[in-house]
């Protein structure tokens, strides 16, 4: 009997496979297979590439009929019409085709896809080498789900409390100089900044004012570094020291660990220096190679409506965080990296800046992966008009030179502002050695280095 049950179900296994194999190659699978053949040497380069490659993956999981890929051409979603297009007749007979038209939500994007049958060969190839770059987004893209993002309205009721220095020193505008602002915290936090501002003061002529967000035992300790540079260089910079501080009313705590150690600090500088105009702010892994003064010139770039200085998170699509596993909304196609930022104060007060970043934390911070660089791109995917794109030797990072060159601009512009990402600041190799120099110059040195310099 047991041998009878297992024949049984021996057989009905190999009947369930034969007919889900007919399916797949089977007439469910393309009616009609339409055959793709290429001349040779027709495109040349990325286009033959890429064309062929999306032949190749369109045969293996597209059904019915060829897609082709148009590009955005309407906002509103149109379902299920009909209409009837001509092919122009190329000596073959081509009669007008019944096409359907379909509305793909598809990423951040809306595309319109053209079903067409019985199409020739070359008129294939054509297409396939005008849509090319718009098919590579696509299937870049494929894992990203269509999703509808509303911005939170302001939340009125957040409060932030403007800092003073924690020595009492009075705070003045300077509106002459050149602000730059950094958030430090633990130990090695400390120390890189120290590096960063020693790199900014060398490479300077300008007077500038350092504003250090410090917390504990960091703020004597940066106080103590700075007052012990040479008087030369004392005298065209002055400094504040500001403590830690979050909205009156949140939850400090969770604020502070929402990234790395009080990095989400900087998204409140817009209130709590109410005496600043504007104001470039650096992470603590950033060393600068050109002075202060050139990143300084791109304020005068500014429109009307622009607020904020960034670079893109990345380059090329290939290697971007955003457009391949951001689950909530952000800046452009790549989205921005918040490492390097030059900021107009006075306009992001205006722009009720802390009183939209809070409620956008609260209904995006579940899907954020990034901290608070992901608020910001998020408040940016919504006012994309406020940023001012600055160049990517102004934020060099691994990221742009892990597979090759991608920042093409350095190749001819060469590297302004050197970020030691993931932790490149303290391994060997370039990122490293650039760090060890400017830590390496003594007190003793600095005024020679910047007479040599510049």
């Amino acid at each position: 009997m047991r041998q009878k049950v297992r024949r049984a179900l021996h057989w009905i296994s190999l009947v369930c496979c034969g007919l889900i194999v007919g399916y797949y190659f089977g007439s469910a699978r393309i009616k009609e297979p339409v055959r793709l053949e290429r001349e040779p040497k027709r495109h040349s380069g990325h286009i033959s590439c890429t064309a062929a490659s999306w032949t190749s993956r369109m045969n293996a999981t597209e059904q019915q009929d060829q897609i082709s890929i148009s590009s955005v051409a309407h906002s509103s979603l149109q379902t299920d019409s009909r209409v009837s297009t001509e092919i122009p007749d190329n000596g073959v007979g081509n009669k007008p085709q019944e096409t359907k038209q379909t509305e793909k939500p598809h990423g951040n994007f809306t595309h319109n896809e053209t079903l067409t049958q019985n199409k020739t060969n070359d008129q294939l190839e054509s297409i396939q080498a005008q849509e090319t770059p718009r098919m590579l987004n696509f299937f870049v893209n494929r894992r990203k789900r269509f999703e509808y993002f509303q911005e939170p309205q302001p939340q009125e009721t957040v409060e932030v409390v403007p800092v003073v220095d924690i020595f009492g020193k009075k705070q003045l505008p300077f509106r002459e100089c050149i602000h730059l602002s950094v958030v430090a915290c633990g130990r090695i936090g400390t120390a890189d900044t120290l590096v960063t501002l020693k790199s900014a003061a060398i490479l300077s002529h300008t007077c500038l004012v350092f504003h250090v967000f410090a917390e504990g035992n960091s703020q004597k300790s940066i106080k103590n570094e700075l007052d012990n540079w040479p008087n030369k260089t004392r005298d065209r910079i002055t400094f504040y020291i500001y403590p830690i501080t979050y909205p009156s009313g949140e939850d400090q705590r969770e604020w502070k660990g929402i990234s790395k150690p009080c990095s989400t600090q900087r998204i409140f500088i817009p209130e709590l220096l109410p005496m600043v105009d504007t104001v470039l702010y650096v992470e603590t892994d950033t060393l600068f190679i050109n002075p202060v003064e050139d990143i300084w010139q791109y304020l005068t770039r500014f429109n009307s409506t622009q607020f904020a200085g960034l670079s893109p998170a990345h380059e090329n699509p290939a290697d971007g965080w955003y457009n391949r596993n951001a689950r909530q909304p952000y800046y452009g196609k790549l989205g921005l990296d918040s490492g390097v930022m030059l900021l107009n104060l006075t306009k992001m007060r205006e722009f009720k800046w802390s009183k939209r970043l809070v409620p956008i934390y609260k209904q995006y911070k579940d899907k954020i992966e990034r901290g608070d660089q992901d608020l910001i791109n998020v408040a940016l995917y919504f006012h994309s008009d406020t940023v001012f794109e600055i160049p990517c030797e102004w934020n060099y990072r691994f990221d742009h030179c892990d597979r090759g060159n991608t920042c093409l601009r350095m190749e001819t512009e060469g590297i302004a502002l050197l970020r030691g990402t993931r932790g490149k600041i303290h391994a060997e190799g370039p990122f490293g050695a650039v760090y060890e120099t400017y830590s390496d110059v003594s007190k003793k040195c600095m005024v020679f280095c910047t007479n040599i310099l510049l």
